[in-house]
């Protein structure tokens, strides 16, 4: 039997709330789950009780590598920002040279990606990188940026903010010289291409750690059927494919437990089931290990080329990190 477990409020009030729900109803385990910002009371909760919280779709979880009940579909923005590092350090002389300037909202959150795109570039003494934090309701002007990347030094412009902020960056005239490219999240920006200007597009390219269009929409078959023989519409591929995969996979571990109703043997099942799993998710590769908690673990950079309809092309392999 299913229960459903509704959040509200601050995340600080979390960890209290769902407390109360396993009081209430001590689960056997947590499937799926949606956020927009961090997940940590939840990891944390999953790891006080001992419950397996099995791959929420979430951008922010708890990567500190700490946890052993929670299952993650990836890193999130953290996966996407080494997978961006990869690419400038492996196919752009660029990311030694040019100046990689980062905007980002000035929170927690809007710092993650931030911190590891910087370190991993210095690490591989790659380019110089300016972090550029924009307060709430703040705008990034072009003669703002120009003058954070250097005067006439070309630079690479790397956007961690979502599809809202990305509409506001005022792009209204066309873009400096001096810009190389614009890398843009697919997990903040909602997996669509932004309405960038025309002379824009061909300078930008999005960090994407999911299946290419061509190859999902034949992944996916399967959940698309089973949604339209039960009439539910398809209203984010995205969402409704990872609850589908968390679901499916539960189901047949679970099956497989016999009278042995172990937590622990669950998550050993999960870690087997999961790269064999014929259920569909939006990622082309997942796979868990004993202790892996990440089950994907790289991602492409894709392009839009200009006067298309929006659809990307790869301009990278697979990269993991």
């Amino acid at each position: 039997m299913l229960h459903p477990w509704e959040l509200s409020g601050p995340p600080q009030t979390w960890g209290d709330q769902l407390a109360a729900y396993y009081r209430q109803q001590p689960v056997f385990a947590v499937i799926g789950g949606v956020g927009g910002g961090t997940w940590q009371p939840v990891h944390t909760f999953c790891e006080t009780f001992e419950v397996p919280c099995i791959f929420p779709d979430v951008d922010y979880p708890d990567v500190t590598g700490t946890g052993y009940y929670p299952l993650y579909f990836s890193r999130g923005v953290t996966l996407e920002a080494g997978v961006l590092a990869k690419h400038l350090l492996k196919t752009r002389q660029s990311a030694r040279n040019d100046t990689v300037v980062q905007v980002y909202r000035d929170n927690a959150l809007g710092r993650v990606p931030v911190e590891v795109l910087r370190q991993a570039l210095h690490r591989n003494k790659g380019a110089v990188v300016v972090d550029y934090p924009l307060a709430e309701g703040a705008q990034l002007s072009m003669e703002t940026l120009a003058k954070l990347a250097g005067k006439d030094r070309p630079y690479v412009l790397v956007a961690w903010l979502d599809s809202a902020d990305l509409k506001d960056l005022g792009f209204a005239s066309g873009p400096p010289a001096a810009l190389k490219d614009i890398y843009i999240s697919a997990s903040l920006s909602g997996m669509h291409r932004p309405d960038f200007p025309q002379g824009w597009l061909s300078k930008l390219n999005m960090v994407f750690p999911f299946d290419l269009p061509a190859s999902r929409e034949q992944r996916l078959l399967r959940m698309k059927a089973w949604l339209h023989a039960r009439k539910i519409p398809l209203t984010d591929e995205r969402t409704q494919a990872n609850a589908f995969f968390a679901a499916t996979v539960t189901g047949d571990a679970v099956s497989h437990l016999g009278d042995n109703f172990s937590r622990d043997y669950l998550i050993e099942r999960i870690e087997q089931m999961t790269q064999s799993s014929l259920s569909p998710s939006i990622y082309p590769h997942l796979s868990l290990g004993p202790g892996q908690r990440f089950a994907s673990k790289g991602g492409y950079v894709i392009r839009f080329p200009p006067g298309t309809d929006g659809t990307p092309s790869a301009i990278s392999e697979w990269l993991i990190p």
